[in-house]
């Protein structure tokens, strides 16, 4: 969601309630959120671009994110609690090849991929993200986080040859 799109959304503003109700009009409006914008429920994308398009605070957001200082992480050992990083493997906002950087600023951090998914995996898959925090904050603990060795990902399902994904980032595994 950049600068441009937000204004796009204020001019589309009333025609946001009909964009939202069409699976057409989803795949508009999500398609750089989602990995499967037609399937956002018409209430959750009128809610969200009603939001983009409202809030004080999305300009500066926006500004920041372009011009600001870059991020300086944390320092290994800062956190207590686990941290998981879930990226989604079709995010079309924070590539997938900048994983490897996010974990090398936060070198604590365990990556979680999630398939079939965008930018907001809890609109592509609901019941994985919140399967992922509860494990991961201890709620339901099935595995243990830990950090661990660089690993590629799993490969897509269906690719016939994991080396041919064209660079795919770099996972810790446990």
């Amino acid at each position: 969601m950049g600068t441009l799109s937000v204004r796009a959304l204020r001019v589309l503003r009333p025609l946001l309630p009909a964009l939202s109700r069409s699976r057409a009009g989803r795949s508009l409006l999500l398609a750089r959120l989602s990995a499967r914008p037609a399937a956002v429920q018409p209430g959750i994308a009128l809610a969200e671009m009603r939001g983009y398009a409202s809030t004080p605070a999305m300009d500066r957001l926006l500004f920041q994110l372009a011009y600001r200082e870059p991020d300086l992480g944390a320092p290994k050992g800062l956190f207590r609690e686990p941290l998981v990083i879930g990226w989604g493997r079709d995010d079309r906002i924070c590539p997938p090849s900048q994983a490897r950087r996010a974990l090398a600023l936060f070198p604590d951090a365990r990556l979680h991929w999630f398939e079939r998914c965008g930018h907001f995996p809890q609109w592509d898959a609901p019941e994985a993200t919140v399967r992922l925090i509860l494990e991961s904050t201890g709620s339901s603990a099935d595995e243990p986080t830990t950090q661990g060795e660089w690993a590629p990902p799993p490969p897509r399902r269906g690719a016939a040859d994991p080396s041919s994904t064209g660079g795919e980032p770099l996972r810790r595994t446990g």
